[in-house]
């Protein structure tokens, strides 16, 4: 699938944005608004196109949403930070979605299955993709490459469901 990608500069809510590293789906935006000075460093994500009262918007990579700012993006106020806070996300933060030979991740079209137990946040987070498109990944490959383990409570709402891959 062919995304339109992130413009290396652009204007929202009033800032401008000017892209300063990208590194993958990783990068660093300069943010500027009158005097003020700040940076953004983000885990981009991709999106499948979709349709909203018959308008059709195409697959485009997206910065984080506001649910999302403080796990896959952050706002701070150097540039040495900025690069700190981008190699945090990348070595740590996000390590165990890193390929690596002590991780056995089956890779298929695009999608990583976590080893071990996983639920649909996980399975998200690993990917690069929003809940949704992980819940409905999760229903369509139940039983043919995931197997459902348990549930457990959380007290308030729906019980999280945990899965595993079938080939572990």
């Amino acid at each position: 699938m062919n995304y339109k990608m992130l413009a290396p500069e652009f204007n929202k809510y009033g800032f401008h944005f000017k892209e300063l590293v990208s590194d993958g789906i990783y990068k660093i935006y300069e943010k500027t608004k009158g005097n003020y000075k700040g940076y953004e460093v983000c885990r981009t994500r991709f999106y499948d196109g979709y349709e909203i009262a018959g308008v059709f918007i195409e697959p485009a990579q997206s910065m984080p949403g506001n649910e999302e700012w403080g796990i896959n993006g952050f706002s701070l106020l150097t540039l040495e930070d900025a690069k700190q806070k981008l190699e945090w996300m990348k070595n740590v933060q996000f390590k165990e979605t890193q390929e690596t030979q002590e991780t056995k991740e089956i890779k298929e079209i695009g999608f990583n299955i976590p080893p071990g137990e996983f639920d649909t946040k996980k399975l998200a987070e690993l990917n690069g993709i929003t809940y949704i498109k992980a819940s409905k990944w999760i229903k369509e490959n139940l039983g043919k490459k995931i197997k459902f383990i348990r549930e457990e409570s959380g007290g308030r709402g729906k019980p999280k469901k945990f899965y595993k891959s079938k080939e572990q």
